[in-house]
């Protein structure tokens, strides 16, 4: 018996029976003899061999491929583990009941959608797979890994003049593509072969491309012309135009329904000082333009959490949700005697007249939404479980 294939983030590649996105590990049975899943142990940590065990009576015989849902929901049947897989990497192993290792992996960081396994069956070598094969043969060879992506000579942020953009592969034969119209790259695109001017508002997004190899994270620098940077911090987010400002966009519909993948890039005194992928939604829709728009981190956009002290020594220093919110009611966009800050006020006053508050810490950003001016917001907590 032997893990076969996982998949440590899921991002609606396969559903569970409920139809959640879970991590999985596939299991796959070589041999003559059967095995029943009572009578084997699983687990994430070699200091507890003995974590999980099946309630079933259930064999898997020679030939047969079964899929584990690593969520942390045991109570949804016997084939869900009570751990979850760290796409940053980590250990798994099956023991039998006395305690003797069947199978183990240590597995390092992954990505989006992207399994990683042995080729071919019960092979020694473990590869990645673009196109994962849940509780099938893997019968394509894969790539032997995932491409780092590109670096910068630019962090991004504010610029009042010209620059030059340099852009760096760190790996032998891999070529960089890139796009200024903040779509994701692919080979189709344009091939960088020198530094680039820039003189105007730009998003460049760049990937690594090497035959053998899986394509790169994509790295996204937004470098904002302006004559002067802001006072207040500068918020910039990075998507798919056509999930943006398509014909059912999350701005230009109204849609509620999606979350876009999108990249943030906070940035203070002009120079990024965080970036990492992100979720996004459209908060309190149907409300005062520009629409209030909610940030969510999740593993399958590169980050578990926000960590950075966006509040600095009033909140935090690590975020699962963050809102940018236009004020609602107090929009300054609504009328000249809006104040854009009442319900910020509220929640001060609240914390110095209270013993245990619950209020939510907001600072005034400027937002930038594939490069073009988006609008004031409030960057406020989420009250919510992870509050």
């Amino acid at each position: 018996l032997l893990i076969h294939e996982l998949l440590a983030t899921n991002s609606g590649s396969v559903l569970d029976t409920y139809g959640d996105e879970d991590d999985r590990i596939e299991l796959y049975k070589f041999w003559d003899s059967a095995a029943p899943l009572n009578s084997l142990y699983f687990t994430d940590y070699p200091a507890e061999p003995h974590k999980v065990k099946p309630d079933s009576l259930m064999v898997l015989d020679a030939g047969e491929h079964l899929l584990i849902w690593a969520d942390g929901e045991p109570e949804e049947g016997h084939n869900h583990a009570s751990f979850r897989l760290s796409a940053e990497g980590e250990y798994l192993a099956i023991l039998s009941e006395d305690g003797t290792i069947i199978d183990q992996a240590y597995y390092g960081s992954q990505a989006t959608n992207i399994s990683y396994g042995r080729y071919p069956d019960a092979g020694l070598s473990w590869n990645y797979f673009s196109v994962p094969t849940p509780g099938e043969a893997n019968t394509e060879p894969g790539a032997e890994n995932i491409l780092p992506p590109p670096s910068s000579n630019l962090s991004g942020g504010f610029y009042t003049s010209p620059v030059m953009l340099a852009l760096y592969a760190n790996v032998t034969g891999a070529r960089i593509f890139y796009t200024t119209d903040c779509t994701v790259p692919d080979s189709t695109d344009l091939l960088y072969q020198a530094p680039v001017a820039i003189n105007t508002t730009s998003i460049v997004r760049a990937r690594l491309i090497k035959e053998g190899a899986m394509d790169s994270p994509v790295l996204t620098i937004s470098i904002l012309m302006e004559d002067e940077a802001y006072d207040n911090p500068v918020v910039s987010l990075v998507a798919e135009p056509e999930v943006l400002f398509g014909s059912t966009g999350l701005i230009s519909a109204n849609n509620s329904t999606v979350e876009v993948s999108a990249h943030m890039e906070y940035i203070e005194q002009g120079n990024t000082v965080f970036r990492g992928g992100t979720g996004l939604q459209l908060h309190a829709p149907r409300q005062a333009k520009p629409y209030s728009l909610r940030l969510l981190s999740r593993t399958r956009y590169g980050n578990s959490w926000f960590e950075y002290p966006f509040f600095k020594d009033d909140g935090p220093d690590r975020f699962k949700r963050l809102i940018l919110r236009n004020s609602g009611n107090d929009n300054v966009t609504k009328a000249a005697t809006n104040t854009h800050f009442r319900d910020p006020l509220i929640h001060t006053l609240a914390e110095q007249s209270n013993r245990n508050p619950l209020i939510s810490e907001s600072i005034p950003v400027n937002v930038f939404l594939n490069g073009s001016y988006h609008g004031l917001f409030n960057l406020r907590e989420r009250e919510d479980r992870y509050y």
